[in-house]
């Protein structure tokens, strides 16, 4: 009588690996890791590095970014994205500001992004291109990007729809500083007094264009 242990060798069945030469089985691991899709290059994004690669500091500070909401510019923003210092603000109340985004052609199309805790989320239709990729892209048709992120402040958002600005943050950001305005004329600019009408939030909080 055979041990129970022997049973069981001899009931197993062979398996597609068993009787795959060894040769083979190689092979076929080579086109499975072949056919791994990079989606971080085909969505154009950035590839962030694992932990262990990453400045403890920065990490501690959440100063790394990951995803196609990083451009290939110094600015680090994305090319459908409003420059702040573009804004010419026609109300606002410390931390919400309504604006005029009179830049053409940058001012077609609309582009919505926002951050709610650990949820991101942004949203781009018939932006304007500059053609400098490699692809000579002239227009983003529709850009649709979810995210988890790591939480750094309680929420901010901004839509843009043709020359119609509307941002929030709590608290306030470098891209939506604290102001007061009413109808063009601006009381108050990053957190001091800052009197002035029709102007431009570059010109308001002059630290936004370096």
């Amino acid at each position: 009588m055979q041990a129970p242990a022997q049973e069981m060798v001899n009931m197993r069945k062979e398996t597609p690996m068993d009787v795959m030469p060894e040769s083979l089985a190689q092979e076929t691991v080579k086109e499975a890791i072949a056919m791994e899709v990079p989606i971080q290059h085909e969505m154009e994004s950035h590839w962030m590095k694992p932990m262990f690669y990453v400045d403890p500091a920065k990490i501690a500070t959440c100063e790394f970014h990951e995803g196609c909401h990083m451009a290939e510019e110094e600015d680090n923003r994305d090319a459908t994205a409003v420059k702040t210092e573009d804004l010419i603000p026609i109300g606002a109340c410390c931390c919400v500001i309504d604006s005029l985004y009179c830049t053409f052609p940058a001012c077609l199309g609309c582009t919505c992004d926002g951050t709610l805790l650990f949820l991101q989320g942004r949203a781009a239709f018939c932006k304007p291109l500059d053609c400098k990729d490699e692809d000579k892209r002239c227009c983003a048709i529709a850009e649709l990007q979810e995210y988890c992120v790591i939480p750094t402040r309680f929420g901010e958002g901004k839509c843009q729809i043709c020359c119609l600005d509307r941002r929030y943050a709590i608290p306030c950001t470098d891209n939506v500083p604290c102001l007061v305005n009413s109808c063009g004329l601006n009381c108050m600019a990053d957190f001091g007094c800052k009197i002035a009408c029709c102007k431009t939030i570059g010109d308001l909080v002059p630290r936004l264009k370096k």
